[in-house]
């Protein structure tokens, strides 16, 4: 995700981004601060049914949500198999 972002010239992202939620610390995987928007990137072994991780992402994101954060989800078949429209939806978050 990182080298994408480079790639595309997007600019003023911070990786592993800490913002306080009411249950303690997230590191967001790629921040844009100013705009609030987080980019989530999900593996599926990491996130598969039998993971606990899948139910806390989902509650850390509606955490993210109540304070204001714009919430995007990227997977690694995203990335590797159509990289160009995660540009393009990332692109178009920032300019909205």
């Amino acid at each position: 995700m990182h080298r994408l972002l480079r790639r595309a010239g997007i600019a003023e992202w911070v990786p592993q981004y800490p913002v306080r939620l009411p249950r303690g610390i997230a590191y967001l995987d790629i921040a844009f601060p100013e705009q609030k928007i987080a980019i989530e990137v999900d593996g599926r072994r990491y996130h598969d049914e039998s993971s606990d991780r899948f139910e806390a992402d989902r509650d850390r994101q509606n955490d993210l949500v109540a304070l204001g954060w714009r919430v995007v989800r990227v997977t690694w078949t995203m990335l590797a198999e159509n990289p160009g429209r995660v540009v393009d939806r990332i692109r178009h978050l920032l300019a909205a």
